[in-house]
């Protein structure tokens, strides 16, 4: 079905429209119905059964998630719509919010909260992204702490080589940079772990749901934005897709937090000498 019909003056609008173009009355209430006319199909085809079978038909293409239409869906999501429009199709028919996702997944587990922070970056959910660099800010203060003495021993090793003449001290003062840790760098290594593979558990189930809300809630926000009704799906396509963009924002933010952190054991032990 190409128009939107408005139910109060029975003019045709195009069915990108959320408003009449005649009256200005609300189209969003309006359901997008399958059209069996397009379809070549009939309730009477499925035994009655319409509703359940064409969700076969469609290999499990809802028509709507909590009430936005799938097309306007896949314009959002742009680069693998066709891929996240199933996964939100069959949570949308079984009602659940777990869904594998192995992006996310593997992020999470090599480089932890940090990791699935950049996917989420790159696919524009913020609030999600922030939550896990706050939680990965909080986890790199934690394993700067347990590790602060056995890294101001290796600085102060570094310090005292590089008053020596001898460059077999300072080679040595190196080698202990990596070996110098103890039952401390062992406990980092060992919280390091534990947050990835929590991470990698909790965003490899739920990051398609986490972006099925996301979209879900940018696209609500987009409708009422005073939007031109000419260049609806243009604009719904620029505010949703990818963000390369962003992606490097996450990369840096994890670059810059380890930096600081190294920078401020360094400053510490500086000013406590």
């Amino acid at each position: 079905m190409d128009k939107r019909i408005c139910h109060e003056c029975g003019t045709e609008n195009e069915k990108e429209y959320l408003y009449c173009k005649n009256c200005g009355a609300d189209l969003s209430k309006l359901e997008d119905t399958y059209s069996e006319a397009n379809s070549g199909y009939t309730a009477s085809d499925f035994g009655g059964n319409y509703a359940d079978e064409k969700n076969k038909v469609d290999d499990f293409i809802a028509d709507n998630i909590d009430g936005i239409p799938m097309e306007q869906i896949g314009l959002y999501v742009g680069k693998k719509s066709d891929y996240y429009c199933r996964k939100f199709s069959k949570m949308e028919l079984t009602q659940s919010k777990i869904s594998w996702h192995w992006p996310a997944a593997v992020l999470g587990l090599a480089l932890g909260p940090f990791g699935s922070a950049i996917w989420c970056f790159y696919r524009k959910m913020y609030k999600v992204a922030f939550v896990l660099v706050a939680i990965g800010v909080l986890l790199a203060g934690i394993t700067s702490a347990v590790t602060y003495d056995s890294a101001t021993a290796a600085i102060e090793g570094i310090i005292n080589a590089s008053k020596s003449t001898s460059v077999e001290q300072m080679l040595e003062a190196i080698e202990n940079i990596a070996s110098n840790g103890g039952v401390s760098a062992t406990v980092a290594e060992y919280i390091n772990d534990f947050a990835g593979t929590v991470t990698a558990i909790v965003m490899g189930m739920f990051a398609n749901w986490f972006y099925r809300c996301s979209c879900v809630d940018r696209i609500r926000k987009y409708q009422q934005s005073g939007l031109d009704q000419r260049y609806y799906k243009l604009g719904l396509s620029a505010v949703g897709g990818t963000s390369g963009g962003m992606l490097a924002v996450g990369i840096l933010i994890k670059i810059t937090v380890e930096n600081l952190l190294s920078g401020a054991v360094l400053l510490i032990y500086l000013l406590n000498r």
